[in-house]
């Protein structure tokens, strides 16, 4: 969004998710991620991977959850309600579909991709948890190219977090994010 209408955002900050393209085009280079990422290529399979996401109370995300943030475990409740709004009609394919956009559909970018693509005109931070079981914090830093920032540019990563670090480490999360707010 801010890539498409920056005259709408003052800033921009991406939680545990590198810049979409970037991500689409480099991360098959870093074989860690690879193996990272294999689930996106299962969420692919309609409805196979509906059902098993579905199966035995969504124990499938309940283990993919543990897999993103091997040091968090969310309270009973919590998950609960991530599993509730997981079984309202429709929410399940809706968020199976965000990765089957991010994957299929067109064709993927490539090394030859415009630099329009890459590029973000308002201020970016750029955060990350230590421990992300999902995007390797590591290649998050890496896939940062300061030319695909047009404007400042600022990354933390955030010790002792996976990938739902707003969640795990609230307290510091909340203050990079406000620190960062007081700039603009």
């Amino acid at each position: 969004a801010a890539a498409f209408a920056p005259e709408k955002f003052l800033s921009a900050t991406a939680m545990a998710v590198p810049h979409p393209t970037r991500f689409g085009v480099e991360a098959r280079r870093y074989p860690r991620q690879a193996l990272l990422s294999w689930y996106m290529i299962f969420f692919q399979l309609r409805g196979l991977s509906e059902r098993c996401a579905r199966a035995r109370d969504f124990a499938f995300i309940k283990w993919l959850w543990r897999k993103w943030s091997p040091n968090w475990n969310p309270s009973a409740a919590e998950m609960e309600s991530v599993i509730a709004t997981l079984r309202q009609p429709g929410v399940l394919e809706a968020s199976l579909g965000y990765y089957r956009a991010a994957l299929g559909g067109k064709k993927p970018p490539t090394s030859q991709t415009p630099a329009q693509h890459f590029k973000l005109q308002v201020p970016m931070l750029a955060m990350t948890g230590a421990q992300d079981g999902c995007v390797d914090s590591e290649v998050f830093e890496k896939l940062l190219y300061p030319e695909d920032y047009e404007a400042d540019l600022r990354f933390e990563r955030i010790e002792n977090a996976g990938h739902f670090l707003h969640q795990e480490k609230p307290e510091e999360f909340n203050q990079l994010l406000l620190d960062w707010f007081r700039n603009f």
